[in-house]
Formats: structure tokens, C-alpha cells, sequence
């Protein structure tokens, strides 16, 4: 995760939000896995070989997500009716692919204009800090049951 600081900071939030609700992440259930469809499919495989028992997959990329739902559909399952799956960025293909992915969406100006603004001052050897863009949750088929 060190070449993915924003997965680890999504895994920050996804841990706060366990705590939340009383509840400790299960290590069995997390599974690696590095930004690519082929990732996401082969984390999904893992758990699956080890037969965990899950019935929802949060990938920390759309890209993983997506990945993740095409092998559990390999393997006989149906999402959302067996595993509801979510990502995260709203990449343009998680509207399209089928069932449509559940994700959570960035405001990618507000990211840009800050970006923007730590670069200069990084330029001009002033101060930064890490900032957080603010998100919303796109709800898709992915994880709707009836």
C-alpha cells in the first residue's frame, strides 16, 4: 500500500467505520490487491479458494471492484443477489458494466484545484497538508437486493 496512499487512507475510513458499529476487521477477508481488473479478479479467487464466507466485496478501486464481480460471476455467483460489490471512484465503466457498480464518487475539480494548490506551494517551499475531497455514494445494482 505505500504506492497507494489513498487506498490506505479508504482503509482508514472502511476500519473507523467497523469501529463505529462495534466491529473488527477479519483479516481473513482482506485480500490485496493493486489497482487493476486482473487484481481485483484474482483477490476475489483467493477468497474464494480459502472458502470465506462473505457476502459483500469492497475493492478500493472501481478497477478491483469490477475485477472482483467478473470472477465471482466466473464462479456461479450472481451480484447483488449473492455478493453485493462496491468501488470507489466512479470510473465512466462502472455505469456500464453489468449489474452497474455501486461506488463512491470524488469531486475530481475539487481534487484537481487542490492538487493545483499543493504543487505551488510545494514550488515555493511553503507548508502542506493533506486534504480530504469530499464524496458521495453512487448507488448502482451492484448492491441492491430486492
Amino acid at each position: 500500500m505505500p504506492s497507494y496512499p489513498e487506498f490506505l487512507e479508504r482503509y482508514r475510513g472502511y476500519t473507523a467505520a467497523l469501529a463505529e458499529l462495534g466491529l473488527k476487521p477479519d483479516p481473513g477477508l482482506q485480500v490485496g490487491a493493486f489497482s487493476s481488473e486482473q487484481s481485483g479478479r484474482g483477490s476475489a479467487v483467493t477468497l474464494l479458494q480459502h472458502e470465506a464466507k462473505f457476502d459483500a466485496v469492497v475493492g478500493a478501486s472501481d478497477l478491483i471492484a469490477i475485477g472482483a464481480m467478473q470472477a465471482l460471476q466466473a464462479h456461479g455467483l450472481r451480484v447483488p443477489e449473492d455478493i453485493l460489490v462496491a468501488g470507489y471512484d466512479d470510473i465512466p465503466l462502472a455505469g456500464f458494466v453489468n449489474p452497474g457498480l455501486s461506488t463512491v464518487q470524488q469531486d475530481t475539480k475539487i481534487g484537481g484545484a487542490m492538487l493545483v494548490d499543493t504543487l505551488l506551494k510545494s514550488i515555493h517551499n511553503e507548508p502542506v497538508s493533506n486534504q480530504i475531497i469530499p464524496a458521495k455514494l453512487v448507488l448502482r445494482r451492484s448492491t441492491e437486493r430486492d
